[in-house]
C-alpha cells in the first residue's frame, strides 16, 4: 500500500508509483492502459478524502497510505485520480426518494445493490449499486398524461420521443383547409414518432394544444415476459406437522392466475383459510372458487351475511403462501412477478380477468365510448396494472384521490389515499393525447414546474444502464448518455395508433 497512489479513472485498479512516471508537467500516466491525467491542485484534499470516508468506505484505507506518502505532488495527483474516478457520484441525476421502481416494487431510497429492476434489455437487471446524495438545489416536478407527477433534479436523464407532422396534402390542395383527405384517398398528414433519446428533465418541453404542437413525451414500455416456470415450489410453506400436504409446487396457469387476480381483488386471510369477499349475486364467482380450490385438493365453505357471501379455501398453507407473493391487507396487494413477467401472455389475461371480475367494471360513456375502470388503495398494485394493460394494448391513466375523512355505511372513518384507473378500450385515441407503438405508449409532458429542496436524493447503476421508475425509463448517470436503445424511428398513420 505504499507505494499506491491512487485509482486509474478508466479501468478501476490501482496505480503503483514504480509503473506511474510523473512528468515534468505534473502528468501521470497508467502503463496498465495508457490513460494520462492531469492533477487538479485546486481541490480541497480532505473534502475529497471526507468524501470517499463517507461514500467509497473501502477507499478510505488508500487515501490514509497517500496521506503518509513521500510527497505532497504525489497525494495530489493520486487525489485527483480517485476524484476523476468517481466523479460521476456527485453527480446529481438523481429522483427523491418515494418514487417507485419497477422491479423489487420498491422506492427507490428502499433498494439496494444486488434487487431487480426492469430495464430495456429485457430479462434480469440486477443493481449494481445504489447512490445517495445530500441535495440542496433546484427539484422539477414532471408531470405528464395518465401517470402521477416524478420529482427529479434538472439533470436527470428520461427516455423521451418528440414527433413531427408530415403533410401530404399535394400543393394545388394546400388553400382548401376543410379538405380532410388527398386527391387519391389518403390522409393529408401523418405522425411521426422519433428516435427515442435521452433528455435531462431541464430540457424537457412540455406539449399544449392540438396535434401540430411540438413538444416532448416520456416513454412508458410495454414490457416483455420473460419468466417460463409452470410452477412455485411452496414447499416452505408447510408446516413440519404436516404430512399429509403433497402439493409443493403450486401450478401456474390461467385457472390459478384467475385465482391470483380474484385475491388481490377481494381476497384476505385468516390463520386458516383464504377468503374472499363476493356478493350474494355472484354465483359465477362462487362456483369457480369452488372448482379451482378442488382441483388443488382444497375443501371451501361459505358464510352469507347482509347480501354478502365470504367464500373460505380451508388450507393454511395457502393462506400463508398468498399473503407472501400476493400481498397481505389491501395497500400492499400486488401482482406476482411471475405473472407480471410471464412469457405466456394468457397468464396474465387471465390475471387481469379475475381481478377486473373482483373489484373493475366496464361501461359505456356518455360519449358512446368503452371505458374500464378500476380503483386501489395499493401504489405498487396501481403502476402494476397500468404496466400489465398496456402490454394488452390498453393504457389506464391513474388518478390520485388523496385520503382524509370519509362516510361509510354511515361510521366516520379515515379513509386511505386511492388510485383510480381508468382508460378507452378499442380506441385509436386511447387515453387521450397518448401515442401507441409496438414497443410502448408515449406521454405527452403537460407541465415542469420547480421547487427548492434540501436533502437526500437517489440514483441506481444497473447492468444495463436503465430502470423504470415512476413507470417511465430512466437512465442511471453512472454511464455515458450517448447510448441509444434499438428503437427506430416509426411512422404512424392516424389508423393505425392501436397495437395489433
Amino acid at each position: 500500500m505504499a507505494d499506491c497512489v491512487g485509482l486509474c479513472n478508466v479501468i478501476g485498479t490501482k496505480v503503483v508509483r514504480s509503473s506511474v512516471p510523473i512528468y515534468t508537467n505534473g502528468n501521470m500516466v497508467c502503463k496498465t492502459c495508457g490513460s494520462v491525467f492531469a492533477p487538479r491542485k485546486h481541490l480541497n484534499k480532505e473534502k475529497i478524502a471526507q468524501f470517499i470516508k463517507t461514500n467509497r468506505s473501502e477507499l478510505f484505507d488508500i487515501v490514509m497510505d497517500l496521506t503518509t506518502g513521500p510527497t505532497a505532488s504525489v497525494l495530489e495527483n493520486a487525489i485527483a485520480i480517485i476524484h476523476e474516478r468517481f466523479k460521476h457520484a456527485r453527480c446529481p441525476c438523481c429522483l427523491v426518494g418515494d418514487t417507485l421502481v419497477v422491479g423489487d416494487n420498491l422506492p427507490i431510497s428502499d433498494m439496494t445493490a444486488g434487487g431487480s429492476t426492469i430495464g430495456l434489455s429485457g430479462g434480469e437487471n440486477k443493481v449494481l449499486q445504489k447512490f445517495v446524495h445530500s441535495y440542496n438545489g433546484e427539484l422539477l416536478h414532471i408531470k405528464a398524461v395518465g401517470i402521477p407527477r416524478i420529482i427529479a433534479t434538472p439533470e436527470h436523464p428520461f427516455l423521451v420521443v418528440s414527433r413531427k407532422m408530415i403533410d401530404l396534402l399535394p400543393m394545388k390542395y394546400k388553400n382548401r383547409k376543410r379538405l380532410s383527405k388527398c386527391s387519391d384517398g389518403t390522409r393529408k398528414t401523418q405522425l411521426i414518432l422519433t428516435e427515442p433519446i435521452w433528455k435531462e428533465a431541464k430540457n424537457l418541453n412540455p406539449k399544449f394544444g392540438g396535434r401540430r404542437c411540438a413538444g416532448d413525451y416520456l416513454i412508458l414500455p410495454k414490457i416483455k415476459g420473460t419468466i417460463t416456470a409452470q410452477t412455485i415450489n411452496i414447499r416452505r410453506f408447510v408446516g413440519a406437522a404436516n404430512h399429509r400436504f403433497k402439493l409443493f409446487d403450486f401450478p401456474i396457469n390461467e385457472q390459478t392466475a384467475w385465482f391470483f387476480g380474484l385475491y388481490v381483488a377481494e381476497g384476505w386471510t385468516t390463520r386458516k383459510s383464504v377468503c374472499f369477499g363476493l356478493g350474494d349475486s355472484e354465483k359465477e364467482l362462487h362456483e369457480k372458487v369452488t372448482d379451482i380450490a378442488k382441483s388443488l385438493g382444497f375443501r371451501t365453505s361459505s358464510q352469507s351475511r347482509a347480501g354478502e357471501t365470504t367464500m373460505e379455501v380451508n388450507s393454511r398453507v395457502l393462506a400463508r403462501f398468498f399473503p407472501t407473493i400476493l400481498g397481505k391487507g389491501a395497500s400492499n396487494k400486488r401482482i406476482p412477478d411471475v405473472v407480471l413477467l410471464n412469457a405466456d401472455v394468457k397468464i396474465l389475461k387471465a390475471f387481469l380477468n379475475g381481478y377486473h371480475q373482483g373489484d373493475g367494471r366496464t361501461y359505456t360513456s356518455s360519449w358512446g365510448k368503452s371505458l374500464l375502470d378500476c380503483t386501489t388503495v395499493s401504489r405498487t398494485l396501481a403502476f402494476q396494472l397500468q404496466l400489465a394493460y398496456a402490454c394488452l394494448g390498453i393504457f389506464l391513466s391513474i388518478h390520485e384521490k388523496n385520503g382524509g375523512k370519509g362516510t361509510i355505511l354511515g361510521r366516520s372513518v379515515n379513509l386511505r389515499k386511492q388510485y383510480h384507473l381508468v382508460g378507452i378500450i378499442g380506441s385509436r385515441y386511447n387515453g387521450g393525447w397518448t401515442k401507441e407503438t409496438p414497443e410502448f405508449y408515449a406521454l405527452p409532458v403537460r407541465s415542469v414546474a420547480s421547487h427548492w429542496y434540501s436533502g437526500p436524493v437517489y440514483n441506481l447503476e444497473t447492468k444495463d444502464h436503465t430502470f423504470i421508475a415512476g413507470n417511465v425509463v430512466n437512465h442511471n448517470c453512472s454511464s455515458s448518455m450517448n447510448w441509444r436503445p434499438s428503437y427506430r424511428p416509426r411512422v404512424i398513420g392516424l389508423n393505425s395508433l392501436m397495437r395489433t
